[in-house]
Formats: structure tokens, sequence, C-alpha cells
């Protein structure tokens, strides 16, 4: 099982992200997860008992999902997270 610390000092164990953990991978506050979820939009997410964890992978995904293609003006096309 690998273990990352954060530069906050959280300690991620293996696949799976706690709030907190999954808030600081995403650059987002715990709340706004929260309330994602009441909104059922964002990441997926696990309900293990009274805990709530997300998988990194699902997480990084949805992040890259997330990419918006932007027009280039000097070129006239379109630039993902990919191409940059």
């Amino acid at each position: 099982m690998s273990t990352t610390t954060t530069p906050s000092g959280l300690v991620a164990v293996g696949p799976f992200l706690t709030e907190a953990e999954a808030a600081h991978r995403i650059r987002r506050s715990s709340k706004t997860l929260r309330n994602w979820r009441c909104r059922s939009v964002g990441p997926a997410y696990l309900k293990v008992g009274g805990s709530v964890l997300y998988e990194t992978d699902v997480l990084d995904d949805w992040a890259r999902s997330q990419a918006v293609a932007v027009l280039s003006p000097e070129v006239g096309a379109a630039n993902t997270i990919e191409s940059i």
C-alpha cells in the first residue's frame, strides 16, 4: 500500500482519497465537494459507512474531463490540456 504526503501534510493511503485530500488535489474546498454531492454533480465518490472516499484515478479522469477547449485566434485550432 502506497502513501503520499501532500504539501499541506495530508496523507493519502492507496488508491482512495478522503474528502479533504480530494478537495486539495483538485484545488477546491471540502464544502464545494459536499455541495456537488448534494446536487449530484462533480466527481464520482464511494460512501463507506459514514465516510466519503474518492478513487484517485476516477478523480483525475473527472478533472481532465472538465477541460474546456479554447479556440486559438492565431491558429484557429482548439487547444486542450493535452496539447499544451
